[in-house]
């Protein structure tokens, strides 16, 4: 297999890559630093770009780079003048929250390229991850690829054709890119394809470390900041033994982290002892228009095909994160939620079946899209399946011609997806009476 140019294969506009894109949420950052390191794959974000305009202006302007494959010349040239206006640009004196204040460079054709090159290749090689992940079945095999010129650093000549499984621990830290500017990428490879090469499968069993180094100090305040770096040590292809790092808050997969935010999100929620700060997050999460939005987008691409022609892959999307009344309730009949509740494209499919339709019980498309909004109405009450054991959300639609009823299951391993999530396995409307039978459904205090 030819080694992939990535400004070209941008311009054929990956369907994934776009999507994992657009999927970004925002955050605003004083220093880089201060992200943790998974949320990259998540939140779009450039150091000390504290003006929500400001930040909105380059995502916008990456966004449209990797929808229409636009170039590097043709992305500086369209937003140079955008952040000059706004004043983002050259050296400035920024003050943080705290009042010390630190001169530091905003806009400059250096940054621009940095934010241009690493986006793009965090982007691709996240949605070629989600490919990746859906083959892993025909093609288990995966192979680390540098580009080798003399721009190639050391590290990464050094993990150039190793070969490890899918499901080897060790793409969890070294999946590129690994650096910034990095160009390093993944192939997949079939046992046949393995076999023709002559190539061999490593596994990342005791040869996988962790080191923390200092990546500098806060100018404010003194502290030296520190961060995680995954080192692999083994031997290359020739025999030779080789030591590979990643560079420091480089140590995560863009393409797997999406779902570890949301399950660190709520796991750093759950031990804030204050209840009402902790539900006050957790509804602030539910309502953000953002992601309501990401669902719809994600929602709308699974069912655009006609019925006959949609074919679901393994892709999964966060519908709700579940509220503390709920989680309780669960666990009062004896399972602990993940509380991240998320959706498959298999189970979007599934709702909105030839045989829903037919019965009559199937939801429009526009409130399959509203279902993180549906789930967090004033009308919505919750159930506890009796016979299946499982947490369900019910509610009343718009027309008074029913209940909409959304079935869960809890702490669910789902194919293809790293750690429990819960899951929504369905969303079709039911007559309201059915939900007054107390020997199928215990409904929530």
């Amino acid at each position: 297999m030819p080694d992939v140019d990535l400004g070209y294969a941008l311009t054929l506009e990956p369907k994934d890559a776009v999507a994992y894109f657009r999927s970004k949420g925002y955050q605003i950052t004083f220093d880089w630093h201060e992200m943790r390191d998974e949320a990259h794959a998540q939140a779009f974000t450039v150091a000390h770009a504290a003006r929500l305009d400001v930040l909105e202006d380059i995502r916008e302007a990456m966004d449209a780079v990797i929808e229409q494959g636009l170039t590097e010349r043709t992305f500086a040239e369209a937003l140079t003048p955008r952040l000059q206006a706004k004043g983002w640009w050259g050296k400035q004196v920024l003050v943080g929250a705290d009042g010390g204040a630190e001169v530091v460079q905003m806009g400059s054709p250096h940054r621009l390229k940095t934010i241009y090159r690493t986006n793009m290749a965090a982007a691709f090689n996240a949605g070629r991850y989600k490919q990746q992940m859906e083959s892993s079945d025909s093609r288990p095999f995966w192979q680390y690829v540098a580009v080798l010129d003399e721009r190639t650093r050391s590290s990464h000549r050094a993990m150039h054709g190793k070969v490890f499984r899918a499901n080897d621990p060790v793409w969890a830290n070294i999946y590129p890119p690994n650096d910034f500017n990095c160009r390093c990428r993944v192939r997949a490879l079939s046992q046949r394809a393995l076999d023709r090469l002559g190539l061999s499968v490593d596994s990342s069993d005791g040869h996988l470390s962790q080191e923390t180094v200092d990546v500098g100090t806060d100018k404010r305040t003194g502290e030296v900041i520190t961060r995680d770096v995954t080192v692999w040590q083994g031997k290359d292809r020739a025999g030779r033994d080789v030591t590979f790092r990643t560079a420091p808050g480089w140590d995560h997969n863009p393409g797997a982290a999406a779902f570890g935010t949301d399950v660190e999100v709520m796991r750093k929620l759950t031990r804030v002892r204050d209840t009402s700060i902790r539900s006050q997050a957790i509804q602030a999460l539910n309502n953000s228009a953002l992601r309501q939005e990401q669902f719809a987008r994600f929602a709308d691409e699974v069912l655009s095909p006609p019925i006959a022609q949609r074919r679901p892959g393994h892709g999964a999307q966060t519908v709700h994160f579940m509220t503390e009344e709920v989680a309780d309730f669960s666990r009062q009949h004896g399972i602990d939620p993940a509380r991240v509740l998320v959706m498959r494209e298999k189970d979007l499919v599934h709702a909105d079946s030839q045989k829903h339709r037919t019965e009559g019980i199937a939801l429009s498309k526009a409130e399959l899209l509203a279902l993180p909004a549906l789930l967090v109405s004033a009308r919505v009450e919750v159930y506890w399946d009796i016979a299946h054991q499982t947490v369900v959300y019910a509610i009343p639609d718009a027309n008074g011609t029913g209940t909409i009823l959304v079935p869960t299951h809890q702490d669910r391993k789902l194919k293809k997806i790293e750690g429990k999530l819960d899951q929504a396995v369905n969303a079709y409307r039911i007559d309201d009476q059915r939900l007054n039978n107390q020997s199928l459904w215990e409904k929530m205090p």
